[in-house]
Formats: C-alpha cells, sequence, structure tokens
C-alpha cells in the first residue's frame, strides 16, 4: 500500500482500494484523492478525500488492501495544510471540533504522566493527595478514548 500510495500522491493520481474497518468483516471499496502520507507512531497514515463521502479523511495504511492507482486525476487543494488538519488532535484523527478533556491519576501514575508532554495544550494539577489532573484541548476524541 505506501509503496503504490508514495507513486499515486506525488503526481496527483486518486487512489482506489478496499477497506476493512475495525468492525466489519468484510473490505468496503473506495477511493481517495491523497493529499498528505504521513508516519505518526510508526504507522502510516493518508489523509485525503474520501471519493464517496466529499469529505477529507484519515486512512491506516495497514488497513487498506488490494490498492491501486486510478485513471482519474485531480488538483491538490492550493490551502492543503496538514499541520492546520491535525492542529489540536491528540494523534492523526481531528473531527474539527474542541474538546476540553480532564483525567485524573492517581499517585502511581501522576509521576509517569507528569514526566511526559502528550500534548501542546496539557496543563497538569497537582492535588494534595499526590494525585494530577490532566487536562487538554483536542479537535477529536478517538485517540484520546
Amino acid at each position: 500500500a505506501v509503496e503504490v500510495v508514495t507513486h499515486g500522491a506525488p503526481r496527483c493520481g486518486a487512489v482506489g482500494f478496499g477497506l476493512r474497518k475495525m468492525k466489519s468483516r468484510t473490505a468496503e471499496t473506495g477511493g481517495v484523492r491523497p493529499s498528505h502520507l504521513g508516519c505518526f507512531g510508526n504507522q502510516w497514515y493518508l489523509f485525503g478525500e474520501d471519493l464517496g463521502r466529499a469529505q477529507l479523511r484519515t486512512f491506516a495504511l495497514p488497513s487498506m488492501q488490494k490498492v491501486s492507482l486510478t485513471t482519474k486525476g485531480f488538483r491538490r487543494p492550493a490551502d492543503f495544510s496538514i499541520t492546520k488538519i491535525l492542529g489540536g488532535s491528540f494523534g492523526v484523527f481531528s473531527s474539527g471540533r474542541n474538546h476540553r478533556i480532564r483525567l485524573q491519576f492517581d499517585p502511581y501514575a501522576a509521576r509517569l504522566v507528569s514526566e511526559r508532554t502528550w500534548h501542546e495544550s496539557q496543563r497538569i494539577r497537582s492535588l494534595p493527595d499526590g494525585s494530577i489532573t490532566l487536562q487538554l484541548q483536542l479537535g477529536g476524541l478517538e485517540e484520546i478514548e
């Protein structure tokens, strides 16, 4: 899948594929106009316009089967920005809506959580019992759930 997509995206060629969703036993066929290919957390993702839904979507390449280039050419939007699309997201999925998330961690987990930057919006508040509250402003809930 990565090889076909890397050849298709630079040439602005649409990509056809079968996609097996998490809760499905069979693959659905689809197509995408690729705009960006990126590796996040050791996983390759394709960002582009889903031809069936006419909206920007994120596809995990390992979920794509029978990937092929189509003869349908297109022009990538000049204002496409992966930075804008993923701004506020916890990973690679963004709903375009802001969500205020607050998680509380017990004293055992508090130290581990406090030692890491999880998101640019994070605020950590220490509580008297040694636990913490982690607050985030996110653009999607899929990955934080």
